[in-house]
């Protein structure tokens, strides 16, 4: 209990950047589905630059290397390379590719939140369900909109904004869960550490025991 309410603690606070700016762009779109998508290609032009920049420090803060920090890291270059492309170039290959990188981000994000889904049933945490509905949700939305995007442009501003609302919720529910999983983690490390370290012991002792006798 103490190591979750630690780790809750020191959660990184910028994880919540991400829930009202998806929740504001998705909002918008399905507002205004007429005019939002050229306000909303430089608005998620710059957008995109600042997820990027942020989850890379939010990456490289994070002391583990493992799979899951090159797969920010490239997000994240990804998302620059994206927020570049928009900010120059506005037109209807602008909104395209802003569908196909709105996607390309939701399936993203949505397999690392389809990990702690996995991770919250294996600790028996509680509603693990929701998240896990959430993230198979934000996944498949995302390639609908690479694979299939709609040739109306309302249309598709329609699905972009609910399929970023998503995003949203799925990141406000994650931020709840991570802590909780982390914890149970550091745990389960501890209890293994201490298993081992007891079993050397015992060894060692018979060992002795039976140089003795």
């Amino acid at each position: 209990m103490k190591n979750e309410n630690k780790i809750k603690k020191n959660y990184p606070a910028g994880t919540l950047l991400f829930v009202p700016l998806f929740l504001a762009a998705g909002i918008c779109l399905l507002a205004f589905p007429e005019n939002a998508l050229p306000n909303a290609i430089l608005a998620i032009g710059i957008f995109a630059a600042l997820y990027s920049i942020v989850n890379a420090a939010l990456a490289i803060a994070d002391k583990t290397r493992d799979v899951k920090f090159f797969f920010r890291l490239l997000g994240s270059v990804l998302a620059l390379f994206c927020a570049i492309f928009l900010l120059i170039k506005r037109n209807d290959g602008a909104i395209d590719a802003l569908a196909a990188f709105i996607g390309l981000i939701a399936i993203i994000d949505g397999s690392f939140k389809l990990q702690s889904s996995a991770l919250s049933k294996r600790y028996k945490i509680a509603a693990w369900w929701i998240l896990l509905a959430l993230s198979v949700i934000v996944i498949c939305g995302g390639f609908y909109l690479i694979k299939f995007p709609p040739e109306n442009k309302k249309t598709l501003a329609v699905i972009m904004g609910l399929l970023m609302i998503a995003e949203g919720v799925q990141n406000l529910f994650a931020t709840f869960y991570s802590p909780s999983v982390e914890a149970k983690r550091t745990e389960e490390i501890i209890n293994s550490c201490q298993e081992q370290t007891k079993e050397q012991s015992d060894t060692a002792t018979e060992d002795k025991k039976s140089n003795l006798t």
